[in-house]
């Protein structure tokens, strides 16, 4: 006896679900909540507002633990799509632009996290 997987039509509507579910959850996650994120930080700044605070106190600018925390998700964020691009993505065209686009990126955070231009780096 053959073992049978379910039917095109009990699965069909699960599928569109689950599909529909994944793109309101990302919506709500990427856009929403990460953007409502970023302002909360920014906003709390004096900086942010005012384009001749960004080098006030440079190189010694104290970096708030919000601000902090921002910048180690975005590294982490780039970090990981380095090793993700390398293990799991399939290799198109544009790898080499990509891979290029997320170290650079990477390197770009660090060395302004690093060198204390925290300030002059996240204007939005």
């Amino acid at each position: 006896m053959a073992i049978r997987g379910p039917d095109a039509a009990s699965v069909l509507p699960m599928t569109l679900l689950f599909s529909l579910g994944f793109f309101c959850a990302r919506f709500v996650l990427d856009r929403l909540l990460y953007k409502a994120w970023v302002l909360l930080i920014i906003k709390q700044e004096p900086w942010s507002l005012d384009t001749l605070q960004y080098f006030d106190g440079w190189p010694n600018q104290p970096i708030p633990s919000s601000l902090r925390l921002f910048y180690m998700c975005q590294c982490g964020f780039y970090i990981y799509s380095i090793f993700a691009l390398i293990a799991w993505e399939t290799r198109r065209k544009d790898f080499a632009v990509m891979m290029s686009h997320h170290v650079v990126t990477s390197v770009l955070i660090g060395y302004s996290f690093l060198t204390g231009m925290a300030m002059s780096c996240n204007s939005t």
